[in-house]
């Protein structure tokens, strides 16, 4: 014990060095003589309001205790020295002294464990959940709630819902949340069930959950109490809390000066309780959120670089894996949300969503869209993470949201090659859009020409009719000599068929014609085909269509028809019989003959 002390007062004297310029901190005449208890209760007093004297008696309580061989009291100092580093904001120191904590349980009696196992477990749940590694945190709240159970802790039973409150506020649970905390609220002025510390816990996520879903008067309520009872406490650290979400507070309220004020008296007390000043991230993405809601953008895009900066340092001292000088591309293109050998706060996400703002709105799209090219595959990782947080809180399988999860994430991986697909198909389609118009314009082409002959063949017609009196039909191909008789009574008959136009009727057919030509269906079939070189049905359909095509051009109302009125008007039962041998006869559709003829007539 003798032989300890030198390297004791050593200790302590270079922990004092450290400290002597702290401001308003006297340093005790001896820390050396001090008992157990009198440590504990300077740690406990300056722990959330002056962590760097807290970590002097922390230190003290160490060596005191390690001197001593007192294993339990090493377990104690392990557990202040890493809650200091916490407050710190120094998340690889505070873990470190946890693990050595848990591994030094091992060599005491189970009895003894209990308490200050749960307290470690829990603290390490915490940092864990603060810095984004839910799975971790759950499994350290469990095994903590476990050893809680088994010693009918209510106290250690009450904190673990409180930190299982903000999981849910993590996870957007909101009612869930809110829940926990007012079920909490109403039992914590019972010192016995909750201490003065986890009281500030509750009161700021009340305040948090409140502000998240813009319930502003109630939010109100709980800010003036949480800042009213921090400061009555002394509580430095539950202030650093407040402040910013009491700045948000004023940033709903559109009082975005008054915000920033706030939010800078919230930096000064952060820099002054955190060495790496990690709470101050959360507090510059505030600052940049309000200048860019005066439009300020480069102010905005500035303070998102100040936490940039935060980010980088905390990922140069904690992981392996240190950032480069400036917070660029090459440094951020493998970050993932999951990746333990990085530090990726809960806020970084909005960090990117805000910068990439600050760029679209100042036109800067190469930046807006390298951020993007980072911001999308951490949120859908970041969605995923939620659904395993909400899986591991209610202890229940969401199949549907995690398929959709995956689905999204299988999407995203394919996104690449279904880009390249999409430019290949529009490609396509472009080539098929250029043949198709050089195909539709050769058509119309043909169209305007068939067109032209048709009117030229009608005028031609027109210029007979006017000065020999001809057949109707003009498909007739020669004159033909006809010497028997009665032939030649048939096609004169047929003449004055055509100049009634009864071919119009729309029960024309072999027998009805033979009727009115004085003979037989069969012999007038026979004299059609030898002297008129076609069959009766194309005979008739000829002089229907030929009739069409001359009234059609004469006749301004008749073009106004519908089809399937001209169809019936020149014997036809239906318009598609109409149109397939208006068609067969001038390669034309008769709209497309109509269009044209109205379009010369204008």
């Amino acid at each position: 014990m003798k032989q300890a002390l030198p390297f004791l007062y050593f200790i302590l004297f270079s922990c004092a060095a450290l400290f002597a310029q702290e401001e308003n901190f006297q340093l005790p005449d001896s820390l050396a003589y001090k008992t157990n208890k009198e440590l504990i209760d300077l740690i406990k007093q300056f722990r959330y309001n002056t962590p760097k004297v807290a970590k002097v008696y922390a230190e003290a309580f160490h060596a005191k205790a390690s001197a001593e061989q007192h294993t339990t009291n090493i377990i104690e100092s392990y557990f202040y020295l890493a809650n200091i580093a916490d407050t710190q904001g120094e998340f690889t120191a505070s873990i470190a002294y946890i693990n050595k904590g848990i591994a030094k349980t091992k060599t005491i009696k189970d009895s003894l464990q209990g308490n200050i196992l749960r307290r470690l477990y829990n603290l390490r749940g915490g940092i864990y959940g603060q810095y984004g590694k839910y799975e971790k945190a759950i499994h350290d709240f469990n095994i903590s709630l476990q050893i809680s159970e088994k010693n009918s802790d209510q106290k250690g039973i009450n904190i673990i819902k409180i930190n299982i409150a903000l999981l849910e506020m993590y996870a957007k649970q909101y009612f869930e949340s809110m829940k926990t905390y007012r079920e909490m609220f109403r039992i914590s002025t019972d010192t016995s069930l909750i201490s003065q510390n986890s009281r500030n816990s509750i009161i700021i996520g009340m305040s948090e959950n409140f502000l998240k879903t813009e319930r502003l008067d109630s939010a109100r309520i709980y800010l003036d109490l949480g800042l009213k009872e921090s400061v009555k406490s002394n509580d430095s650290d539950a202030l650093s809390y407040f402040y910013p979400y009491e700045a948000l507070y004023y940033y709903h309220k559109n009082k975005i000066p008054k915000s920033l004020e706030i939010l800078e008296k919230a930096r000064k007390l952060i820099s002054n309780v955190q060495t790496e000043e990690k709470r101050n991230i959360e507090v510059y993405y505030y600052m940049a959120q309000c200048y860019y809601a005066l439009k300020d953008y480069k102010k905005a895009i500035k303070h998102i670089e100040k936490a940039f900066d935060i980010i980088r340092k905390g990922n140069a001292k904690n992981a392996k894996l240190a950032l480069k000088d400036s917070f660029s591309a090459s440094n951020t293109n493998n970050m993932s949300i999951g990746d333990e050998k990085l530090f990726i706060p809960y806020e970084y996400l909005y960090l990117l969503e805000t910068l990439m703002q600050c760029y679209e709105a100042l036109g800067d799209e190469e930046n807006r869209d390298f951020y993007f090219e980072q911001y999308y595959p951490l949120k859908i990782e970041s969605a995923q993470k939620n659904v395993r947080i909400n899986n591991l809180i209610f202890k229940f399988h969401e199949a549907p949201r995690i398929a959709l999860i995956e689905k999204l994430s299988k999407k995203e991986a394919k996104a690449e090659k279904k880009v390249k697909y999409l430019y290949y198909l529009l490609a396509l389609v472009f080539v098929g859009l250029i043949i198709g118009a050089i195909f539709y314009r050769k058509k119309e082409q043909q169209k305007q020409l068939a067109y032209k002959a048709l009117i030229e063949k009608i005028s031609t017609l027109e210029a007979k009719k006017n000065t020999v009196e001809a057949p109707k039909n003009t498909t007739t191909k020669k004159a033909v000599t006809i010497t028997d008789e009665k032939a030649q009574a048939i096609l004169k008959g047929l003449e004055k068929f055509e100049a009634k136009e009864q071919y119009l009727d729309e029960n024309c057919n072999l027998r009805f014609v033979a009727k009115k030509v004085k003979t037989n269906a069969t012999y007038l079939s026979k004299i059609i085909n030898t002297h008129k070189k076609i069959s009766f049905n194309d005979y008739i359909n000829d002089l229907r269509i030929q009739y069409t095509l001359k009234r059609l051009k004469s006749d301004s109302l008749f073009r106004a028809y519908s089809i399937k009125s001209i169809a019936q008007e020149v014997g036809y039962k239906s318009a598609d019989s109409f149109t397939k041998h208006f068609k067969k006869q001038t390669s034309l559709y008769p709209s497309y003959y109509i269009k044209n003829l109205n379009k010369e007539n204008t």
